[in-house]
């Protein structure tokens, strides 16, 4: 908000900002108890900011005619007063106020804006008239309960995070929707979104959910947050050509496909139950984190030239595929696995983290040598460069005689990456 920045912060318990006729004025307040008064002109008043003014009850708004918008953010309101004067209004911004109830918005027709986050809300009020809403955040509440249908043909962002939601409305009228935040509730199932053709980022982490709705029409999607439900596959994501970002830890997922998803740059699917993952086409992936899985063999991740981080740990693996044109992977996780040999890794020029502790095999690949930026992993988070290690001419994997070779560089410099 623009008009926020003409203000110093030190300012706001002793200010109210108003806007009158495109002009600003800070106009002092002065209380009377709970109640704030000698407000003049208030039907030219625009703007009216009362955030930090620990008061429990605002001034009477019924002369505030053209009032566009409303700031009582952070006070502890006990009595709400009556807005259907405000017929104006397109920002409401009412987060931290001690709400249990929104008052009555059928009037504010032309309401853009509202923000009601960090309340004690437990249902969501009608806003059936708002039919101008793009963004609405009842994040941080305790609703429980829904309407049936959110009829916002032009809202953009809905944020819905940290309640106690069991089941979302229809949003078929919802055709604009962009931003759809549903973080940390109770959801078992996600209504038909195929409607939101514009939708670019779903979260939906932290609920029960055990299947995704069809997302085949949602094209431009970018952003897809599933972690910590119960789901055991995902719907078909082929056509979701734009998808960069997908979370999806915590599931029981056995199989993935992503065939054809060119811009996805990170892939996080830890903690789940993978026999089989397709990454044809994933020319564009930097981090791949597929840590505590099934896995038994890899796909060929040749294509996946802009690999930066690869982690593998606690798997079923039993030998990796040839990684000779991911020279970019400075990170390469490969512990607790059932690999009985290393490839050739001489190609790897830009590794520096390799872990490969507690797997089958009794020697590393001498052309780990080549490995120049390599920092060997010792207990307490300590690493020593590999070139220094000029007497591990067989570079055993035994803990116990890295540990007796490396007590001779406990003063080197230690470095993290």
């Amino acid at each position: 908000m623009a008009y926020m920045q003409q203000i110093n912060e030190s300012y706001y318990k002793s200010i109210a900002l108003c806007h009158i006729n495109n002009d600003l004025y800070m106009l002092k307040y002065h209380l009377n108890g709970n109640n704030i008064y000698d407000i003049k002109n208030k039907d030219k008043i625009k703007y009216l900011v009362l955030m930090n003014l620990q008061i429990s009850k605002i001034p009477d708004l019924t002369e505030f005619v053209n009032l566009k918008m409303l700031d009582c953010s952070n006070n502890q309101l006990t009595e709400f007063l009556d807005l259907s004067m405000c017929v104006k209004l397109t920002s409401l911004y009412l987060t931290n106020i001690n709400l249990n109830e929104l008052p009555d918005l059928s009037k504010c027709v032309n309401l853009k804006y509202i923000n009601c986050n960090n309340n004690k809300l437990t249902k969501l009020p009608d806003l059936s008239k708002c039919v101008n809403l793009k963004y609405i955040n009842f994040g941080c509440n305790y609703i429980i309960t829904l309407p049936e249908i959110l009829n916002l043909p032009n809202v953009k962002t809905i944020n819905l995070c940290d309640n106690l939601i069991l089941k979302l409305p229809y949003l078929s009228k919802c055709v604009n929707l962009k931003y759809l935040f549903c973080r940390s509730n109770k959801l078992l199932d996600l209504p038909n979104i195929t409607k939101c053709i514009k939708l670019e980022e779903l979260n939906v982490n932290n609920n029960k959910l055990t299947k995704l709705p069809n997302l085949t029409k949602c094209i431009k999607l970018k952003k897809l947050f599933i972690s910590n439900n119960n789901l055991t596959k995902l719907p078909d994501l082929t056509k979701c050509l734009k998808l960069k970002y997908i979370l999806c830890s915590d599931n029981k997922l056995t199989d993935i496909d992503l065939t054809g998803c060119i811009k996805l740059t990170k892939l996080i699917c830890s903690n789940n139950k993978l026999t089989n993952i397709n990454l044809t086409g994933c020319i564009n992936l930097q981090k791949i984190n597929l840590n505590n899985n099934l896995l038994i063999e890899l796909p060929n991740l040749l294509e996946c030239i802009n690999l930066e981080i690869l982690i593998l740990n606690n798997n079923l693996l039993i030998e990796l595929p040839n990684l000779d044109k991911l020279t970019k992977i400075h990170t390469l996780y490969l512990h607790t696995n059932n690999l009985i040999s290393l490839l050739d890794l001489s190609k790897l020029i830009n590794l520096c983290i390799f872990n490969y502790k507690y797997n089958n095999f009794k020697n590393i690949h001498s052309s780990i040598t080549q490995c120049k930026k390599l920092y060997f992993y010792k207990k307490y988070n300590k690493y020593i460069k590999i070139d220094t290690l000029t007497s591990l001419l067989n570079y055993k994997i035994k803990m116990y005689y890295y540990s007796n070779i490396l007590n001779y560089y406990n003063n080197c410099k230690i470095i993290y990456y």
